[in-house]
């Protein structure tokens, strides 16, 4: 199957483009997270990583309960407003469904 191509299964379609994309959306929020551990527990001097290694050590069992939130805030702040301006915007394009989806989530990230 190429790139986009419905799969069934379980009596409805999935496609892979759709897979990609969450799976995509799905990491911005732990990079968020561990850039803020290294901000919050940074060393002015660099020499030591024992308050990143306790924040992380403290974050880590409870992921399960801030990332779903901070992937949903993603999806609210980035993802569907760019879908909605790639669907109305860019529907006469002659491009793909997630090509208008990926400059449309691009566009609201440079805005």
């Amino acid at each position: 199957m190429g790139s986009g191509e419905a799969r069934r299964g379980a009596g409805q379609g999935v496609t892979y483009a759709g897979a990609a994309a969450a799976g995509a959306a799905a990491q911005l929020p732990a990079v968020f997270v561990l850039s803020w551990v290294h901000w919050m527990a940074g060393d002015p001097y660099g020499t030591s990583y024992d308050g990143e290694m306790l924040l992380l050590a403290v974050a880590v069992p409870f992921a399960p309960l801030y990332l779903p939130v901070l992937g949903f805030l993603h999806a609210c702040v980035q993802v569907l407003p760019g879908a909605a301006l790639g669907h109305v915007v860019l529907r006469g394009a002659r491009w793909p469904q997630w090509v208008r989806h990926l400059l449309g989530a691009v566009t609201v990230g440079v805005v």
